[in-house]
């Protein structure tokens, strides 16, 4: 089974901090180049993967800025497949 790799580009924004209460709303905007890790939650399949095919993913740990937690752990939000190819460079 031939695999393909994947450029993803991530909505940042999707994985907001998590709202206090029920009538609050947390806007956190970051610093640029801040490192936000994410994990895909489910699957892709690389045989029917499409560019602009949207799938959730999750903050893999706790995004901290100026000694706040802007982002939990666990925030889902959404990727996008930027462009696919065949694994090994293949044209």
């Amino acid at each position: 089974m031939k695999k393909r790799a994947f450029l993803i580009l991530i909505s940042v924004s999707s994985l907001a901090a998590l709202p206090v209460c029920a009538a609050t709303q947390v806007v956190e905007l970051l610093p640029g180049g801040t490192q936000v890790p994410v994990h895909i939650v489910g699957t892709i399949s690389s045989s029917s993967a499409k560019v602009d095919e949207t799938f959730t993913i999750a903050a893999s740990q706790d995004v901290i800025v100026d000694n706040r937690i802007v982002i939990k752990q666990g925030a889902q939000g959404l990727g996008e497949v930027a462009s696919v190819s065949q694994a090994g460079g293949g044209e």
